[in-house]
């Protein structure tokens, strides 16, 4: 039901959340966008993807002033350069007062069952999809792909599109269609699927021969064997959309670091942490030149 799924979900969303904002600025400041075509996706329930305004209803957008920014800082839980460029890529906001936003950010979290922190997160980043919707239709969506996703649970759902919010807004048949195919090419459950999607939400905007080529780029570059990629990109998935020539590099420098060839490097160092890979190198140098020091204790 409605009211079980809203329950419990909170405290799964806080640590999420905080693994999200740190992948946001390891991507940029900017918040992504949707993937293409969605904007003429529709739920049954109702929830649609909103088009920027455009002619006079953008131009009859009110100015914002230096205190109402400020309070789109509070309702939104973001700093004022994030927030004025949210307003200037969303004048619909405009139509909006702050103590409105405000009261759809809590709203939001009271319907699906999330902290407002999670709530203000998930606006900034889909403002038009989730400020100028009702939630309800989101929590409906959420229920609908749980149902599909037996044994997954609601909350799941809803922790998983706090940071894929596509989960939700694309036609339930194409995102069950992807999530199946996330499955067969990395030999994993719905349920790990979903929280695949949930780090690398481009899992479900890149297209199939894209991700399977990334694939493949990514067995190449680090030797491994077939089998090895899979479980690498299942445990780790944002590796498989580093481009190709930044896996070259880091292999590169992480061969340096070690005096290993390519070899080991991919099938021994980067296959059991590929976390590795989004380090500063310079701090794994230091570190690995510690590493006998350490050692000898």
């Amino acid at each position: 039901s409605s009211n079980g799924c809203s329950q419990h979900i909170a405290a799964g969303t806080g640590t999420l959340v905080q693994q999200q904002q740190q992948q946001q600025q390891v991507r940029g400041t900017q918040p992504p966008r949707l993937p293409p075509g969605s904007s003429s996706s529709s739920l049954a329930s109702g929830l649609q993807l909103v088009r920027p305004l455009e002619g006079p209803a953008a131009a009859g957008a009110r100015a914002v002033t230096p205190a109402q920014l400020a309070a789109f800082c509070g309702a939104l839980q973001l700093p004022v350069g994030h927030v004025q460029r949210l307003l200037d890529q969303h004048p619909q906001l405009l139509l909006l007062q702050p103590a409105d936003v405000h009261a759809r950010v809590q709203q939001l979290a009271g319907t699906l069952g999330v902290s407002a922190a999670a709530a203000a997160y998930m606006c900034s980043r889909w403002p038009l999809q989730l400020l100028l919707r009702p939630p309800q239709a989101l929590l409906q969506a959420a229920q609908q792909l749980a149902d599909a996703l037996q044994p997954s649970s609601c909350a799941r759902v809803v922790a998983a599109a706090c940071n894929a919010l596509a989960l939700l807004a694309r036609p339930l048949p194409g995102v069950l269609q992807r999530l199946q195919g996330v499955c067969s090419w990395f030999a994993v459950t719905p349920a790990h699927a979903l929280c695949m999607v949930a780090q690398a939400p481009e899992l479900l905007s890149d297209s199939a021969p894209s991700i399977q080529k990334r694939a493949g780029a990514l067995r190449s570059i680090f030797r491994l064997k077939p089998v090895c990629a899979q479980r690498l990109v299942a445990a780790y998935p944002s590796v498989l959309f580093m481009s190709p020539r930044i896996m070259n590099n880091k292999l590169k420098v992480l061969m340096a670091i070690m005096h290993k060839d390519a070899r080991i490097i991919g099938r021994v160092v980067v296959y059991k942490t590929p976390q590795l890979l989004r380090r500063n190198l310079e701090h794994v140098r230091i570190c690995y030149q510690l590493l006998p020091l350490l050692l000898q204790r």
